[in-house]
């Protein structure tokens, strides 16, 4: 049987001893289950028993509750002894004083009558109060409140002060929760309303004493300007002439009175600033006006009698300049016109259909002597004059002073896929002298020169093969072989093919090929499709090699591609495949196969969360091979491999050596995030707990490298 989790407040009180005193016992107990958690808000079974004489005495009483008695939010149940169905006994009849006793309380926290949990209590000096009902002489009701002294039981008798009843309350001991309450505190926001307080900031007003300017107001004496009215008169301005009355303007002349100006002085007394009303005075400057009699210059209107000049449309009578028509009397030579009627050679127009032969009309004209021209059959080339002694040869009916070209063909192409093809060419004549370079070129225009992309097969005569690598699917490619002497390179026939186009694929049913012919099945990983093995290519995806063979030293100081295997050992190549350092990841040639490419630390970061987060996507990413199997992991091997990821522990590459122990106890992969300093993220997975570790390491390092499609 379970351990009953009880924390026990026992509150047993017998009522009153004088009258209507109930037979009944408080019980309060905090219900926790096996695993220690509080068992709230639950009905729950109980049957309780009193034992007489000892823990595992003869049950006096039993009784069972309907319905059952229910925790409260904090775990507490709370009931009371001698009020459920009395299974043995009576709780009325029990003599308190044949003891000791001991109450045993059983529970189901599923409210049923599985009584999994359980918990025996000796009853001390409260239940006593309920004997005292029947004791001779009644004690004093005094001492029952020391419940603590239990010693003087027999004291206790007098337990009549059954009222005590009341400290059932205790259950509220609960309560301690309650101080949460103090949130309901909030309710002193009310208060802001003391914010008005802010009003004394009213005594900012203080700065209104600058109304002192007010007594600017008496400015209005200015209005005395009225007199200037008379300027009104200059209404008659009409007769123009009479502009000069704007004399009248002189009175202002008065301003001449501002001359008391100079008591400017007592510019300390700003407040008296108030007095400049008095520039209204200022009117009279009118005097001024006498500078009107300028008006006199009004007779100049009588220019206004230019008006006439509107008979000046007389000048129409220009047309007459007509006459000068006459010149066309020039006319005559138009009689010259009759040489015209040689155009009856006309006919002779037939002759134009000749025309073709015009193109010989681009013979170019020398330019020295014993230059020459040649036609090539498209156009005329000049050949500049030789020098003493020199033999002018034909090379395949060209003359040439330099001797003749080599002479090659292309070999039709064959072998096509979506990035390969095989073609080449055949030196039939080395020309004036040997051929020291030979190849083709080819290019996705037409007419490619060495100065595209080339290949080089050797030098001589003879046929040669070569393969192109590193095209792109369904384009169409332009091809030349090329042979090269001391005379210059000359170029074979074109000829043309178009790559294949990509194949359908289907994640996980369809596998990936590298440049190098290594197979890679795939798997679907939510939206990502990811190879499903480590990846071995010796080249980039153009074709050129990645170094291997490195020194230590050497891996430890190249900022170049490399790769390493583990103890140079084959074997170890086809378990684990090859340990790259970030610069061959990082490089534009490629690493993956075409249409795949190195994850990114945030692709990483995808594939982990579809898997559950970093804590446990490692278990569902690793392969559940364990050694001794090869290629398995070291055990234990926390693994499920539900993904289908199958990571292998191949190990890591670090300075010095091998670093991460050796393969079979970890694996590491490169993102193709630089991290900075130096650094690229990573991803590691390890033989003993289900995580995937995402860190940064050095670009010199070593790690696996796997795929993801485009």
């Amino acid at each position: 049987m379970k351990k009953l989790i009880f924390s026990i407040a026992l509150l047993c009180f017998g009522v009153a001893v004088l009258a209507q005193s109930p037979n009944l016992m408080s019980y309060q107990a905090i219900i926790r289950n096996a695993s220690n958690q509080l068992i709230v808000n639950a009905p729950i079974g109980v049957r309780v028993s009193v034992l007489q004489g000892s823990a595992t005495g003869t049950v006096v009483f039993r009784e069972t509750y309907n319905p059952n008695p229910t925790t409260n939010s904090n775990g507490l149940l709370g009931l009371n002894i001698g009020s459920g169905l009395s299974i043995i006994g009576s709780f009325a009849q029990v003599n308190w004083s044949q003891g000791p006793y001991f109450v045993q309380v059983e529970a189901d926290p599923n409210g049923g009558t599985n009584y999994t949990i359980s918990s025996v209590s000796q009853l001390l000096s409260v239940p006593y109060a309920l004997h005292a009902k029947t004791a001779e002489v009644p004690g004093l009701p005094g001492p029952q409140g020391p419940i603590g002294l239990t010693g003087p039981q027999g004291p206790q008798g007098p337990a009549g002060s059954n009222g005590a009843v009341g400290p059932q309350g205790p259950i509220g001991l609960t309560g301690p929760a309650g101080p949460q309450g103090p949130a309901g505190s909030n309710g002193a926001v009310g208060p802001q309303g003391p914010i008005g307080l802010t009003g004394p900031t009213g005594p900012q007003g203080v700065p209104g004493n600058d109304g002192a300017v007010g007594p600017q107001g008496p400015i209005g004496l200015t209005g005395p300007a009225g007199p200037q009215g008379p300027i009104g008169l200059t209404g008659p301005a009409g007769p123009q002439g009479a502009p000069g009355n704007d004399g009248a303007v002189g009175p202002q002349g008065p301003i001449g009175l501002t001359g008391p100006t100079g008591p400017q002085g007592v510019p300390g007394n700003d407040g008296a600033v108030g007095p400049q009303g008095p520039i209204g005075l200022t009117g009279p400057a009118g005097p001024q006006g006498v500078p009107g009699n300028d008006g006199a210059v009004g007779p100049q209107g009588p220019i206004g009698l230019t008006g006439p000049t509107g008979p000046q449309g007389a000048p129409g009578n220009d047309g007459a300049v007509g006459p000068q028509g006459p010149i066309g009397l020039t006319g005559p030579t138009g009689p010259q016109g009759v040489p015209g009627n040689d155009g009856a050679v006309g006919p002779q127009g037939p002759i134009g259909l000749t025309g073709p032969a015009g193109p010989q009309g681009s013979f170019p004209p020398g330019t020295q002597p014993g230059e020459m021209n040649y036609w090539n059959g498209t156009a005329w080339v000049s050949v500049p004059p030789g020098i003493n002694g020199q033999v002018l040869t034909f090379c395949n009916g060209v003359p040439s002073w330099n001797g003749c070209f080599p002479s090659v063909t292309t070999t039709p192409i064959s072998n096509i896929t979506l990035n390969s093809a095989i073609t080449g060419g055949n030196v039939v004549s080395p020309g004036i002298s040997s051929v020291t370079a030979r190849g083709v070129a080819y290019n996705t225009v037409t007419n490619p020169t060495t100065s595209n992309n080339t290949t080089s097969n050797g030098a001589g005569v003879g046929v040669f093969t070569t393969n192109l690598i590193g095209l792109t699917h369904s384009t169409t490619y332009y091809v030349r072989a090329y042979a090269t002497n001391s005379v210059g390179t000359a170029y074979g026939n074109e000829v043309n093919f178009m790559t294949t186009e990509i194949p359908s694929f289907t994640c996980g049913a369809s596998s990936v090929t590298d440049i190098d012919g290594n197979t890679y099945n795939t798997v679907q990983i939510g939206t990502q499709c990811w190879t499903q093995s480590n990846l071995k290519v010796t080249k980039y995806r153009n074709g050129d090699s990645i170094p291997t063979g490195l020194s230590n030293n050497q891996w430890d100081s190249t900022t170049s591609g490399a790769y390493a295997i583990y103890n140079s050992d084959p074997v170890y190549d086809a378990l684990y495949g090859k340990l790259y350092n970030w610069y061959a990841v990082a490089d534009s040639r490629g690493l993956c196969p075409t249409g795949w490419h190195v994850p990114s630390d945030g692709e990483w970061t995808t594939l982990t969360t579809f898997l559950g987060g970093e804590y446990v996507a490692g278990g569902a990413m690793k392969s559940t091979v364990t050694q001794p199997t090869p290629g398995g992991w070291y055990a234990p091997n926390s693994a499920t491999n539900s993904s289908g990821f199958t990571g292998l522990p191949g190990g890591t590459w670090g300075p010095g050596g091998w670093h991460g122990n050796s393969p079979r106890n970890f694996g590491g992969w490169w993102s193709s995030s630089d991290a900075g300093s130096g650094y690229a993220w990573t991803r590691g997975l390890d033989y003993v707990f289900s995580y995937i570790y995402r860190g940064s390491s050095n670009r010199t390092y070593g790690f696996s490298v796997r795929c993801c499609r485009d």
